[in-house]
Order: C-alpha cells, then structure tokens, then sequence
C-alpha cells in the first residue's frame, strides 16, 4: 500500500494563492487547474474521453457475487477511462457523498500488465490525494467494495497524471468521435470499449488496425453473448438470488505473452495479441471465431456442486453452444467439427468397460456429448431449472461421488425421467446405492434411448 499525503486546507488555499499569480493554462497542484491533463480539455477531444469528476456506488465483491449466483469469482474493478505512466505524480481529489467509507485506487489491469507481479492499490482519503505511481503504472481503476451492506459513494475527480485513454461507450461515443480520440491521444498505449455488460481493454495500435469496424454492433454483440449465458444459467432476474451482478466483464489482451497462453478466464479474460481481432471485429465476436470468448465467459457460469474432475473443460461448452445457438452459428459445433465420431466411437467400446471418468479418447468431446444429449432431449429449461435449484439449495459438495450423486438426481428430478439407463450407458461411476435412490424416485423410463440422440 502506497502512502499519500491529502493536503490541507490551509495548504490547498496556498496553492491557489501561488497559482493566481501564475501564466494562464500553466499546470499546478491543484486539481482545479489541472484540466490540461484531461486530454487537452480545449482540443477536439475534450468532450469525447472519460469525465474529470466521476462518481462511483459502494457494491458487495466479487465473490460475494460469485458465492450467491455459485459461479466463479470474475472482475469487480470500475473504469476511469484514464491511464497512469510509470513512476509519475499522480492526484485525486475525493469527495464523500453518501455514507462514510471510501473506495481504492487500483492501478493495473489483470493479465494486461503482464510485466507486474500485482496490481497496486492506494487507499483514499476526502480532500486532495497526491500520489507516487509505481513502476509500472498502467490503466487507473477503482475498487469500491464492503463485506458490509454497501450504503457509500464518493466522487472522485482525476487531475495531474490522470491521462485519458480512447474511450468507446456503447450508445453514447459515435464512431466519429472514435478516430478522433485514436489519432489525438497518442500518449497511452491502451483503449478501452465499454458495453453494458463487458469492459474491453485493447491496445490502442491494435484498435487502431480494426478502426473501420462497427464499435456499436461489436458491444452489443457482447453483450448478447453474456446474455445468452446468463439466460441459460437461469440469471432472469425472477429473485434477488438470480439477479445478475453489478459488475462488468473484463476483456483483454495479454501482452507479453508467457509461453504456452492462448486464452483462459479468471478474474479477467484474455487473448494473446495474435487473437486480438477476435474481441475487436463484430464478425468474429458473432461468428465462428466467437467460439474462444463464448467459451471463456463460460467459464465463469460454471457451477461448481455438478462439476467433478475432468470436466472444467467440458461443461463450459454448454455456455458456449448457448451463444453459438444464440446468433444462429449452423451447423453445431458438436456436428461442423466431428465431434460425435468421438461419442461413436465411445459407446463401440462394450458397456462393462466404459468410465465416464476414466482414460477416454478425445475426453472433452466424448463427454459433452452426454451433456448435450440432455439439451437434446429437455432443451434449455432442463439447465436453466439445474442452475436456478443448484443456486436455490447451495449445497456443499467436496468429492467427485457426491457430485455425481447431486447431478444424476437433479437431472432425474427436472427431467420426470428414470435415467439410470442412460447413465449406465454413458458409464458414470457411481455406487448401486445412487440408482437405488433413483428406482425410490418412482419415474418412468424416457421412451426413446438418449444415447442414440444426435443434432
């Protein structure tokens, strides 16, 4: 944690005693004088970047949300539109508005600033905060969160060092006003594009290679991705414990790359440089090469309690044919990459000798395809009702057997259907006693063989 040194008042009307006597446009340390750090307020950009003064709501965190949609832990940063260089003076004034507690200053984006160990966060105070920037700086974030009931807001306004970035809002900045802002802020290396649901952080040389794109239909591309997701995990909004969370996503590039990355999800999403058009052409976003976001947002809707081993990388694929059926993308994955030869090829192998968890050929294919015959089969009522019960009965689940148990009996009960035929056919490793407790449930077999099922 950084130490800061808030003026007084007695200091702060020094400064504007000194500052009077000064040419005009001259920077200070007031922040009232430092407008030319916002972008050349009397240039052509001045009323296209992040606002001076912004105010910002207290929220619960992120994992508070992820512990009550039972999903994982994701972005629970809030933008400025601003960008700090390395080692430079930096000031903020604050301003309590609602409530007593106060948010932090983050300097850092997650997996972006490859060359950080951590972000670095800087506790606030009211008044005017003058604050060293570390050695790396990066893009300004701030984090307002309590563990208790969020009842707090503060303004705060980015003077000295606060450097705007190319900043795209959806159904606010128009593409005109875009160029302008890529070709005059030439000083900070990123950019930011934010939907309503998403925050999108680019390199500016990159954003600049994909200018002539639609950045409007691009974020509302986005936004239907993660709307499609949280549709199928049953996020309607029906209850406060299926309501989305207040956060955005956070979408990056990580550059430089470490060995070995392509694109993963956790905290934030990332690509490597080479994939950037993926997250920046709306033609990718909504087709084919959408896959790789659809399937790392998926990540994150992953429930835990019916995810056993081997299957992070499977039932993420659930989400992802959400989006892929959501923008119309034919044939299915599962079909336009062959995907069922491995299913065939599976059920070829004598029944006695089939394990679900076991050694399998092609393992992520073979075993989605159990999952996806259930969509088949129920269509997407089946998973919304599977996500909106997990959530309603939280229930604490440590071991691979448990987790079975847990999904094999939901899918049962949703269904109306004694399942243990399928399931033995797909070879899960279960104890007689399961299907006992399946026989007690007094269901009828389903009339046709879900194994066979195929899109």
């Amino acid at each position: 944690m950084k130490k800061i040194y808030p003026l007084s008042l007695l200091s702060f009307a020094f400064l504007l005693s000194v500052t009077a006597c000064k040419k005009p446009n001259t920077e200070t340390d007031s922040q009232t004088f430092s407008l030319k750090n916002k972008a050349m307020a009397s240039g052509p950009v001045s009323g296209m970047v992040a606002p001076l003064t912004q105010t910002y709501t207290e929220n619960v965190g992120s994992q508070a949300v992820a512990n009550r949609l039972i999903q994982s832990n994701h972005n629970e940063m809030l933008s400025t539109g601003y960008y700090v260089a390395a080692n430079d003076s930096i000031y903020v004034t604050v301003a309590q508005v609602s409530g007593s507690r106060l948010p932090q200053l983050v300097l850092g984006t997650p997996f972006r600033d490859n060359v950080r160990p951590v972000r670095t966060y800087y506790t606030l105070q009211v008044g005017l905060n003058k604050i060293k920037a570390d050695q790396y700086g990066g893009m300004a974030w701030v984090k307002y969160v309590s563990s208790a009931t969020p009842a707090a807001s503060a303004s705060l306004s980015f003077g000295k060092g606060f450097k705007p970035v190319p900043y795209f809002k959806k159904n606010v900045t128009s593409h005109a006003d875009w160029l302008t802002m890529l070709d005059s802020l030439s000083n900070v290396p990123d950019v930011i594009i934010e939907t309503d649901r998403a925050l999108v952080v680019a390199r500016r040389d990159d954003a600049i290679t994909y200018k002539t794109d639609d950045q409007q239909l691009l974020s509302t591309k986005i936004d239907q991705i993660v709307d499609a997701e949280d549709a199928f995990s049953g996020i309607d909004g029906s209850t406060s414990l299926h309501t989305k969370g207040p956060y955005k996503y956070l979408i990056t590039v990580r550059d430089p790359a470490n060995s070995g990355d392509y694109m993963a999800a956790g905290i934030g999403i990332f690509y490597i440089r080479s994939l950037t058009y993926r997250i920046l052409q709306n033609t990718n976003v909504g087709g084919v090469s959408g896959w790789g976001l659809w399937h790392e947002i998926g990540h994150i809707h992953q429930q835990g309690p019916w995810t056993w081993t081997g299957l992070t990388e499977v039932t993420v694929n659930l989400y992802a044919m959400a989006a892929e059926r959501y923008f119309a993308v034919t044939p299915s994955r599962m079909n336009r990459d062959g995907k069922w030869t491995s299913v065939d090829n599976y059920f070829a192998i004598p029944q006695a000798s089939r394990n679900f968890n076991g050694t399998v050929a092609n393992a992520n294919d073979t075993r989605l395809g159990m999952f996806y015959q259930l969509w088949l089969a129920y269509g997407d009522s089946f998973y919304i009702t599977l996500h909106k019960q997990t959530r309603t009965e939280n229930p604490s689940l440590t071991t691979d057997a448990a987790k079975m148990r847990y999904f094999m009996l939901k899918a049962c009960n949703i269904s109306g259907k004694d399942l243990s035929d399928f399931f033995k056919k797909w070879g899960l490793p279960v104890t007689q006693s399961v299907y006992d407790e399946i026989t007690a449930l007094g269901l009828p077999a389903p009339a046709t063989d879900l194994t066979t099922l195929r899109d």
